[in-house]
């Protein structure tokens, strides 16, 4: 070691002892050690800040709700550490070129956003303001920076999958020992807020009342709709063998998850996008196996839980009218004037789920917008397809796309997509650019 690493490493000693016994003196334990860890962060991102990104992408993937509530509305820690991942990672990763296209695309949707905020959000309060911007603002900008990313972001995408597997596990934990029993204040839920009041419990008619398994989510929807996104990421690099050791893991994990969360939603996309990557070809002996583990993992989680085939059967899924969606949607679509169904609605009104409560929000006239930032961002990602055909199914059914922090872990998923950026011939053929290979 030379004489600056010395340097670094005796003076960072003696400022974290010092910052620790400084915190100790007036803090209580975990607070200190959160400091510590912070500081300790800010270091390594200095020196390295693709592997603190990965870190923070990790914590965000595991513990996504782990925070505070405040005024209705809970405060995850990682959001704005995911924010900061986003910076290193642009920062690690380099910048491709400028789109002037999407330049403009972003900057038109996130003016018409802002003006939503105001003219509707902040009347209704703080909460409904924040609650606005961040499922409909900041989870944009994060996919626009991460899929024009210069180099290949496979890291960031295994540091994402490894946390999610923690959740998977977590959600075993929970399966085995119950949802209120292994419940974690302020990591996986956030402090202050009530686990019991997440609509996660499932009435059923032939057996006991059970509960869908949220994870560290808090609720099984939004559990099983991430769960689906990492399991069409996975599908594909599978289906079109560019996948790893890994890829199967979180196959499997996601397929665990997805069955446990109780999430019609989610069940519906995974089969609709698992059709349509196996209509795309591919190897029919892997179509088999896929298909094959998919069965046992289901059996395996109904045998268990037999309540979970009445929740899953197609009559109670037409006898439920979905939850009672349809009736909502019409009832609301009745109320909506022309200028509502445009430009959206005129005062606060807790929004439907799926398509409609997005109608409500952004009205005809962002979705458009939202639509084609997302499609440019489509373009300069191979595999994107697949996750915004997960998402898609969620945003048209289920109001767990606008529930943070759905939308953000499939946009940093984005960051290492199937094969990597699509380059232009020009750039494929410079040699000073380094050619992205297939993410294995």
């Amino acid at each position: 070691m030379n004489r600056q690493g010395v340097s670094w490493a005796v003076g960072g000693s003696v400022v974290t002892a010092a910052l620790v016994f400084a915190c100790l003196q007036f803090l209580s334990p975990i607070l200190t050690l959160l400091i510590v860890a912070a500081g300790l962060l800010v270091v390594w991102a200095i020196f390295k800040p693709l592997q603190a990104a990965c870190v923070l992408v990790f914590l965000t993937a595991a513990f996504p709700k782990a925070g505070i509530k405040v005024d209705g509305f809970p405060f995850p820690v990682f959001l704005f550490g995911l924010i900061i991942a986003v910076v290193l990672a642009a920062a690690a990763l380099g910048w491709g070129r400028r789109d002037t296209v999407m330049d403009l695309l972003l900057m038109t949707y996130l003016v018409w956003v802002l003006c939503r905020v105001v003219a509707v959000g902040l009347p209704a309060g703080f909460s409904a303001a924040f609650q606005f911007l961040a499922w409909a603002a900041i989870p944009v900008v994060i996919l626009v920076v991460t899929t024009h990313f210069k180099h290949d972001g496979t890291a960031i995408r295994k540091s994402l999958e490894r946390g999610f597997l923690l959740a998977c596990a977590y959600a075993l934990v929970q399966f085995v020992g119950g949802v209120e029993e292994t419940a974690i204040p302020g990591l996986s839920y956030a402090l202050g807020d009530d686990i019991t009041q997440k609509n996660n419990v499932i009435y059923s008619s032939s057996v006991a009342d059970f509960s869908k398994i949220p994870s560290t989510y808090q609720n099984g929807n939004i559990f099983g709709l991430a769960a689906t996104v990492f399991f069409s990421a996975a599908l594909l690099r599978i289906a079109k063998r560019q996948s790893s050791r890994q890829d199967v893991v979180v196959l499997l994990g996601a397929l665990a998850a997805i069955a446990l969360s109780g999430s019609r939603t989610a069940i519906l996309a995974a089969v609709v996008v698992t059709l349509v990557v196996f209509l795309r070809g591919g190897s029919l002996s892997r179509k088999l196996g896929i298909t094959a583990v998919a069965v046992g993992v289901v059996m395996t989680v109904i045998t268990v839980q037999p309540g979970f085939i009445e929740r899953y059967s197609l009559d109670n899924i037409v006898e439920s009218g979905g939850a009672g969606r349809s009736d909502v949607w019409r009832s609301i679509l009745s109320q909506l004037t022309p200028l509502e169904y445009f430009f959206g609605m005129a005062k606060w009104r807790t929004p439907a789920e799926g398509v409609v409560g997005m109608m409500m929000q952004l009205g005809i006239f962002g979705m458009l917008l939202l639509f084609a930032v997302i499609a440019r961002s489509v373009v300069r990602r191979s595999g994107m397809w697949v996750i915004v055909l997960t998402l898609g199914i969620g945003a048209v059914v289920d109001s767990s796309y606008m529930l943070f922090p759905t939308w953000f872990i499939p946009a940093m998923l984005a960051a290492g997509a199937v094969t990597g950026v699509i380059r232009s011939p020009q750039e494929s053929s410079n040699p000073h650019v380094p050619i992205l290979v297939h993410t294995r």
